[in-house]
Order: structure tokens, then C-alpha cells, then sequence
């Protein structure tokens, strides 16, 4: 994987987190760190991590060109500290996850 699709990994990546933890959030009723969510996602019994790699990996030509199109270059993309751009829904379309 190069610098560029690991950026945009690592922004849809923090993006399914963050929908995890706002998840999270509202089944347990109080607030949830961003560690805290990232432990759950990664070792849920419903393999999330795994799932969203295999997911990626399945449809990086096609998450490579949206990125692309989206934000333009590597040194724009976000990352994982700021999360990506597109919305939960578009993301979930990426991965192939709803139509």
C-alpha cells in the first residue's frame, strides 16, 4: 500500500470509528473516548477492522479514484487524525456496505 492509499485508509477508517463510538455512545448511554472506541471496533466479536481491510482492499481501485476526485492530491487528504471528508453513508457505499 502507498502513503496515498494509506492516508485514504486511514481517514475512512477514522470515520467508521467515529460512527462506532457515536454507536457506542448511544447503547451504553454515556460518553465514549475515541481509545475506547477503537478497542471495541478492533476486537469486537464482529471483526470490524478485519471487515473494513478486506472491504478496502476489495475496492481500492474505486475508493482511490472517489479520493481523487474528492480531495485531489496525498497532501490534502485528511488521514486518520482528522477523519475523511465524505459522509458516513458515501463511505459505507465505497466499501460496498450499502447501495
Amino acid at each position: 500500500m502507498n502513503d496515498y492509499n494509506l492516508m485514504q485508509y486511514l481517514a475512512i477508517q477514522r470515520v467508521q470509528v467515529d460512527a462506532h463510538a457515536t454507536y457506542m455512545a448511544q447503547t451504553l448511554g454515556r460518553d465514549v473516548s475515541l481509545k475506547e472506541a477503537i478497542q471495541d471496533w478492533a476486537n469486537s466479536p464482529e471483526d470490524h477492522a478485519e471487515r473494513f481491510r478486506q472491504s478496502f482492499d476489495g475496492r481500492i481501485e474505486y475508493i482511490v479514484e472517489t479520493c481523487r476526485t474528492t480531495c485531489g492530491t496525498a497532501d490534502r487528504c485528511p488521514g486518520f487524525k482528522e477523519g475523511c471528508v465524505l459522509s458516513v453513508d458515501r463511505i459505507k457505499i465505497l466499501l460496498g456496505e450499502k447501495k
